[in-house]
């Protein structure tokens, strides 16, 4: 996380992408005062106002208005950061819930859909949804079923897997997966799940995984190696500690080096027991590594924001653990990023 007054910094600098970096790193940034959100949020430019909706997400006490401004915000990207914000909003009753549903205005239905993660919806909104989505094929309906069955473990199995094998949305297929995550199925209705053409269902039946320690290891680990990306970063996820041999297509003889926003290079040290995939021509990825030094800095204080993922930060003695890396050879996936030559990554 950066630091307020880095940010303030960063947020004014005459480079775009040093901008933008920090508008990323007030995404859930618990260093940012009320007042200081309050005044981004009310701010001529969007990418302010941006930064004061991420600001707000994983904050539930934030005032349900300042969201609400959000969604009405002429900025689309506004309005995306507003929804994500949603996600934990105390004072989002049920009320304002279905009102958001029953919009004509797409960002208004997906925040209703927000509003109900992390909730304790009821089971009979849940099967009234339900309806809704299976007369009017409304995919707003189905996702919000899908929402209110996360980590609401009073609604039947039976009512979340009815969201999770009917829904056609894609959208509410990935939360109907999650929301089997903590649920018991039996081994053998677990098993099928992976075996699903569906990625989304197989995703469902790693989640399932995590309440059936029965599952044999070799039916999870076949997922490490799926065609689709996201069944195998869960997979990582799931096997945990009893994860594949390991795999270094090269041994570092030294320090490694990425680059971040604005330059600052990272150099970190990859232990020896960490996975290793990529190629030199693209750079290789691990999932350990600690940071021995920081050369640069950002906007006056020494850390690394990553390039792509502008929420992560990296310091001095960092120890950086990818729980969800990816086991498979592709290069342009999860992973800690490195090159073995300085040169090569400054140049990146």
């Amino acid at each position: 996380m950066l630091y307020q007054d880095t940010i303030e910094k960063a947020l004014d600098h005459e480079d775009g992408r040093i901008r933008c970096a920090a508008v990323g790193a007030c995404k859930s940034n618990p260093f940012l005062r009320d007042d200081f959100v309050d005044d981004l949020r009310q701010s001529r430019l969007p990418y302010k106002r941006q930064a004061a909706m991420l600001a707000c997400v994983n904050d539930s006490y934030k005032p349900l208005d300042w969201i609400i401004d959000g969604l009405n915000d002429d900025d689309y990207s506004v309005k995306e950061a507003a929804i994500l914000a949603m996600e934990c909003q105390k004072y989002a009753d049920l009320w304002f819930t279905t009102k958001c549903l029953s919009s004509d205005i797409w960002y208004w239905r997906r925040a209703g859909v927000s509003a109900c993660m992390n909730k304790d919806i009821p089971a009979m909104y849940i099967s009234e949804w339900m309806e809704k989505y299976s007369s009017d094929k409304l995919e707003q309906y189905a996702a919000a079923a899908a929402a209110g069955c996360l980590d609401n473990h009073k609604i039947p199995d039976e009512l979340a897997e009815t969201v999770l094998y009917e829904a056609k949305s894609p959208y509410a297929k990935k939360i109907a997966a999650a929301a089997i995550a903590g649920r018991y199925l039996s081994s053998g209705k677990v098993i099928s799940m992976l075996h699903h053409p569906d990625s989304r269902i197989r995703c469902a039946g790693l989640y399932a995984c995590m309440s059936n320690h029965s599952v044999p290891y070799a039916e999870k680990a076949d997922m490490l190696l799926s065609d689709d990306v996201h069944v195998r970063r869960l997979a990582s996820r799931i096997c945990g500690k009893t994860r594949p041999s390991l795999v270094r297509v090269i041994n570092p003889k030294g320090h490694v080096f990425k680059k971040c926003v604005g330059g600052v290079i990272i150099v970190a040290d990859i232990p020896e027991d960490a996975q290793i995939r990529g190629d030199e021509r693209y750079g290789y990825r691990a999932d350990k590594a600690t940071v021995v030094d920081v050369l640069g800095n950002f906007c006056g204080e020494s850390v690394g924001v990553s390039l792509y993922r502008h929420d992560v930060s990296y310091r001095l003695g960092a120890q950086i653990r990818i729980d969800d890396f990816d086991f498979s050879y592709e290069t342009l996936t999860t992973g800690f990023h490195f090159f073995t030559d300085y040169n090569q990554a400054k140049a990146f």
